[in-house]
Parts: structure tokens; sequence; C-alpha cells
């Protein structure tokens, strides 16, 4: 009975003596004035340990033993700095070696540690076989080497909130590791090679700003979806800031979809803003981008809620309202910059024509345009912004200029290119390449011929009406003399 007292004094003495030495300088915490806090999920009933010191050390552990082992919970709890992965585990290695020699660390807490290099989860699975859960939490790592199916015995890793920004996918698929969490972290790429790691294993990375474009579209497919967890809480970041990321491939992967394509050529299509509405709801703004392909016409079909369409630097020949924007009711910005379009039709009573923003038709074939229908369309749309007519091809004379000088003073706070509105080679070579705005009429409507054919007729309609009277006059006299009609009228039946 004593012997078996005496034996578990001693027992309960080596277990606590462990608790209670003094840590090399080498692994001395930076500060330790802040009190010792053990974070969730970790945290222990205060009977399971002991602290180092009555002032916080940094490591705290709990001991499970039984007949052949002991385990040990590590937790690591203040502001140290390691330079790599390795001294981490000589940190905990040595802590552990102290009184326990036969036992195995079963999981390591980890708060508040500054790493320089990437952590290595693998090597620290290597350095403890019996590793079962790697926690760290409010760190600065920044890059982590994920395991395969070397770390057999690791079933849950969480590297939360420790500014990670970058991830070591292994190539061996892992089907040991039941929960991997990298929630709270700075990750802004993912691609699917992590689900081709862990395909069994619940992943968590809400709270990252993500860069939704394409590489992110692989979480479209339910199959590849149906180990993550809480995906519709994943957010963007950057321009999409706080937008939901599903929702958002979603709008990308339609836009894409259908995007104008033909024999010839295939247009871009992206969604650079998301604008959000009541209800949770969002619309995308859509931008399709055809500049440059050799089209000679306007493509018939563009993706939803496109409000901005790029055709410049093409061979358009017109535009024409009814035939190419009928279907076009979310389009605000159209650039038909450095075609060879020469008229426009049907833009009035058109969803484009009544609410378009900018309309740029710099570098055409103009020689004019219908001003009366431009008016018209400017007084009803109340959204417009700018217009942009710029090119050295209308005609000047006088005929057309006038009304085209008046309309675009009454508009040149809409037209934001007045200056580069020019006298065209058909025009007078006197006005060729001059501001339309700036011409004077009077000068342009000058002719250069000494007798113009109208004066000529001029002058002869007054000779004859001279003539007219002179002889009026000398009937009326010689009548009064003679009293004679004239000859003339003797002759009349």
């Amino acid at each position: 009975m004593c012997t078996r007292t005496l034996l578990g004094f001693l027992w309960t003495f080596v277990i606590h003596s462990t608790m209670c030495f003094v840590l090399p300088e080498k692994f001395l915490p930076v500060t330790s004035s802040s009190p010792l806090e053990v974070p969730e999920p970790s945290k222990c009933p205060s009977k399971d340990f002991t602290c180092l010191t009555t002032n916080a050390r940094c490591l705290r552990q709990t001991t499970t033993s039984s007949s052949s082992s002991i385990e040990v919970t590590v937790f690591i709890t203040c502001n140290l700095t390691f330079t790599s992965t390795n001294d981490l585990i000589e940190f905990v290695a040595e802590y552990i070696s102290i009184g326990n020699k036969d036992g195995a660390v079963s999981e390591l807490n980890i708060v508040n540690v500054h790493f320089l290099e990437p952590l290595d989860v693998v090597e620290i699975a290597s350095a403890f076989p019996k590793l079962g859960a790697l926690r760290v939490s409010s760190c600065s790592v920044g890059s982590v080497i994920l395991p395969g199916v070397e770390a057999k015995n690791l079933v849950a890793l969480s590297v939360t909130r420790s500014a990670v920004d970058n991830i070591v996918v292994p190539s061996s698929n892992s089907s040991h590791l039941k929960l991997l969490d990298l929630s709270g972290n700075n990750l802004h790429k993912l691609e699917d090679s992590i689900v081709n790691a862990y395909p069994s294993t619940k992943l968590d990375f809400r709270e990252n700003p993500l860069h939704c474009n394409s590489v992110l579209f692989w979480l479209l497919d339910p199959e590849k979806t149906t180990e993550l967890i809480s995906v519709d809480e994943w957010k963007c970041g950057g321009s999409f800031n706080g937008k939901p990321a599903v929702k958002v491939l979603e709008f990308m992967a339609e836009a894409e979809e259908t995007c104008p394509r033909g024999k010839n050529y295939e247009c871009s299509c992206s969604v650079p803003y998301i604008l959000p509405l009541k209800n949770n709801t969002f619309v995308p703004m859509v931008v399709v981008d055809c500049s440059g392909r050799g089209m000679t016409q306007i493509p018939a079909v563009i993706p939803r809620f496109t409000t901005t369409l790029h055709m410049e630097d093409n061979k358009i020949t017109s535009l024409d309202g009814e035939e190419h924007l009928v279907n076009f009711t979310s389009l605000v910005n159209f650039y038909l910059d450095n075609n060879v379009i020469s008229k426009i039709d049907h833009l009035q009573g058109t969803w484009f024509g009544e609410n378009f923003r900018l309309l740029s038709l710099k570098g055409n074939h103009f020689q004019t345009i219908p001003t009366h229908v431009f008016r018209t369309i400017l007084s009803r749309n109340v959204n417009v912004h700018s217009l942009y007519f710029g090119s050295e091809s209308w005609i000047c004379d006088c005929m057309t200029t006038p009304d085209f000088q008046i309309f675009l003073a009454d508009y040149q706070k809409l037209i934001k290119d007045v200056e580069d509105i020019r006298c065209g080679s058909t025009s007078d070579t006197r006005h060729r390449g001059r501001q339309i705005a700036h011409l004077s009429l009077e000068t342009m409507c000058q002719t250069t011929e000494d007798v113009h054919m109208l004066d000529v007729l001029n002058g002869v309609m007054a000779l004859l009406i001279v003539m007219i009277a002179v002889k009026l006059t000398y009937d009326w006299y010689n009548y009064r003399k003679t009293n004679q009609i004239p000859w003339i009228a003797r002759r009349m039946p």
C-alpha cells in the first residue's frame, strides 16, 4: 500500500515538474507583460494544465497517460519569432523532452507567433508523427506548405487569421486530413488543385479577399464544391470587395458564354463592376470589347447587362437603330470610333437613343447628320453626358453649315470634341481642315466669280422694268397731246 502511494506521488511530481522549468534563453518571448490566453477551440479546463511560471512563459500543456505512452497537447501563446519551422520543432521538442521521454505531441496550438519563413506542415508532421491537430491563430505566417499523404495521423489543420497569402498544395492526394481551415487570411488565388489534393476534406476559406476571375470558375462546378464549408459566404476582394464570390463568378461565366463571336472574330467580355441593389441582390455591368476585329456589322446579340460596347477600328458603314440597337436595353456607352460610318438612321425612339450616356463616333466618314433628329433625342434623354463627332469629313457650304454651327453651339457642353469637327475634302478648298464651329458664314458664302448668273438675271429684269416704265410714260403723254391711243392698243381685238 505504501509502495503504491509512493509511486503515485512520484508520478505526479514528474508530470508537474515538466511545467516548471526555466526556458532556454533563445526561446524566451519577445514580450511577456500581457497575460496568457489560450484561444478557442484549444482552451482546456484549468485543472488539466499548469503554467510554466506565474507571469506566463509561453507554454502550457495537458497530458493524457496510458499504459504505453503519454500524449501531450502543447499551447504556444506568446510573442515569439521563429526563423524557420525547424526552430519551432526544436522549441517544442526541448520542452516535452524534459519530463516525458516517451511523450508524443498529439495537438499543437500556436497563437501570436511570427514566422520569417514558410510554415512547413510537412516538416512538423514528420517531427511529431502522432500529431492529430495543428491549430495556428492570430500569427504572422505568410506562406504555408500543406501536408500530403505523409501526414497519416493529422486530421485537423487550422491556420486562421494569420496573414497567409500563399499556400503550397501537395502533388499527392491526402485522404487522412478531415478539416483544412484557412479562413480569415489574405489568400487571393485559389486553384482547383486544392480540391484535387483533398477530395474528402472539409475546406474552409471564408473571409479571404479572393481575386474573382476565371481561375475560380471551378467554384461553379457542383462536383467540386461538395466539401467546401459555407461556399456561399466566400467573398471577393479587389474591385468586388465584399461581394459574394459565387454570384460574381456566375455573372462572369454568363458574360463569357454569350460573348459575341463569329467565323473570323471573337470579342472579349468582362465584368468590371457589380452594383448592389435592395434585398441583397446584385446587377453586373458588362463590358464587351469588339474593337479591331475587322467586323462589318454590329453584333445582333450581346450579353445581358452589357453597359459598354467597344466597336472601334472596324469596318462598319452605318448605324441603324431599328436594325442594330433594338435588343440593346442596357447599353449606355457605345464606342464606334474609326469606322467608315457615313449615316445614322432610326436612332430616335430606341431605348438606346433615349437612355445612352456616351456615343463616340470620332474618325468616321460623316458629311452631314440630321440635326433635327439629334435635337429631339437630346431633349428627351436626361442621361446623356458625352457626344463625339470629331473627323475631317464634313461638308461646309451655305446649305448645311449654318444649321450645323447652331447645333454645335447649342450642345457644346455635350459635344466634347467640337474643335475636332472640321471641313472635309468635298468642301471648298478655302475651308478644308478648318474648324466648323469657328467658320465665318460671310466668308463661306462669298463667291469667287466676278459676275454671277443671278446678278445677270437681276440686271436684265431691272432693265426691262425701266423700259416698260418709259414706254408707259410716253404713251400716256402722247395720248394727252394727240388724243390717240397707242398703236399696239389699236391693233388688239
